[in-house]
């Protein structure tokens, strides 16, 4: 179980680590051409409005949208204690010194790697996606779960 918790963790983390990538979010416009008829006066009409519809429009480009990632203090110490120790998959709970697993403990990391792994395996199986998709999902719900709890209390 120590062994998972590990793997789930690291798995975990570096879903967090995509999901702090920014997000590329491309805008798309088109460009109509003019037609040319001047026989008809219909057709000079539709002329004058894509003539200004080209003026207006801009050229296609990219907007990069920085999404800001809202974690957990849980979350960040048990992340960063997972970095600063480089456990790894298959390291075992004896293997990690006293200091490290008070921290372990101390951050919580069992329950947060726990919940992310029945989220992740919830989403695998009633959408039917694969497991890096549903982790990056799990994920995302995780810290909007715990955003909204320490909203609630703030509330109170």
């Amino acid at each position: 179980a120590v062994i998972e918790s590990n793997l789930a963790t690291l798995h975990l983390a570096a879903n967090e680590e995509l999901a702090s990538q920014p997000a590329v979010i491309e805008k798309h416009t088109s460009e109509t051409t003019m037609n040319g008829d001047a026989s008809d006066h219909h057709a000079d009409a539709v002329d004058a409005e894509t003539a200004t519809a080209h003026e207006e429009a801009t050229p296609e480009k990219s907007v990069v949208v920085s999404v800001e990632k809202v974690e957990s203090e849980e979350q960040k110490a048990c992340r960063d204690f997972v970095e600063k120790n480089a456990v790894v998959p298959g390291q075992s709970w004896g293997t990690l010194n006293a200091e490290q697993q008070k921290a372990w403990t101390r951050y919580n990391c069992d329950s947060l790697v726990q919940a992310a792994t029945d989220k992740v395996a919830q989403i695998v199986a009633v959408d039917n996606l694969d497991r890096s998709e549903a982790a990056a999902i799990a994920a995302a719900k995780l810290i909007a779960e715990k955003s909204r709890k320490k909203d609630k209390k703030k509330d109170k």
